[in-house]
């Protein structure tokens, strides 16, 4: 096992101080990194920096990646959006630890390829089954980034515990819907999003119930919003009846 542990530690370039146990990874993500695209279609959990070092989590569909022309659009893309990019990891899925989207986890097995930006080489991972240990080139030359808008939402400080009870805010297009901002009280976050239409909702369990198991219990109305490059500003906050908290949030756009 530790033999197998040293030479996945070895592919991956990574420490093994930057795996959980002796089977997930858990990178500690830049705040406001995370993204997804149906064009090519992929997900960007977010970007780790250490040092000299900027890597990209992305998760990613089997045939996308084994494909050396889709996934060939897909470093492409990430070079619009992430100058200075050392390298992309590809996992088939994620898991989230403590119910916090910030804090992922990704399994040895589900790793699918690295993309090596100085080599301009995929490599494949166990994920990938018959293409294991094999490379594909990566597309030829660097391409001009064009900039995403930003998504900005804020939240005010609440009362009591309420101020530190999160709420999830999602963005979606074409009924497909991921959490983009994970905030309490008192806090704001923002998000990189591709420009077009989309539709932003929050959704957290209902708050003080310590038995709630449905973490989209409590919703805000649907807010309809049209990315370009520059910024758009939400607040959030949970909806009340005098001094009581309701299971609800009052999702709205801020005036500039």
């Amino acid at each position: 096992m530790k033999g197998w542990m040293l030479a996945m530690t070895a592919l991956l370039g990574t420490s093994p101080l930057a795996w959980a146990g002796d089977e997930f990874r858990t990178p500690t993500l830049r705040p406001a990194s995370s993204y997804e695209l149906f064009d090519p279609r992929y997900r960007m959990v977010g970007i780790e920096d250490d040092g000299e070092r900027h890597t990209v989590f992305a998760i990613a569909h089997h045939e996308d990646v084994e494909t050396t022309k889709t996934v060939q659009r897909i470093v492409r893309d990430v070079r619009r959006r992430c100058p200075g990019f050392t390298e992309i990891e590809f996992y088939t899925t994620f898991q989230i630890q403590h119910g916090d989207p910030r804090s992922p986890s990704f399994a040895i097995y589900d790793h699918l390829a690295r993309y090596d930006s100085k080599e301009n080489k995929t490599y494949y991972g166990v994920a990938a089954k018959k293409l294991y240990g094999g490379w594909a080139a990566g597309p030829p030359g660097p391409v001009e980034r064009v900039p995403p808008g930003r998504l900005c939402v804020q939240r005010d400080e609440d009362n009591g515990s309420m101020n530190v009870f999160p709420v999830r805010i999602l963005a979606g297009r074409g009924g497909h819907f991921h959490d983009v901002v994970f905030i309490t009280g008192g806090e704001s976050d923002c998000v990189p999003l591709e420009p077009g239409d989309w539709s932003i909702r929050a959704r957290s369990f209902r708050p003080y119930d310590p038995t709630a198991k449905d973490p989209d219990e409590c919703r805000s109305e649907t807010v309809r919003v049209k990315m370009a490059e520059g910024e758009i500003q939400l607040s959030v906050s949970p909806t009340t009846t005098g001094p009581t908290y309701q299971c609800g949030w009052d999702l709205r756009r801020v005036s500039r």
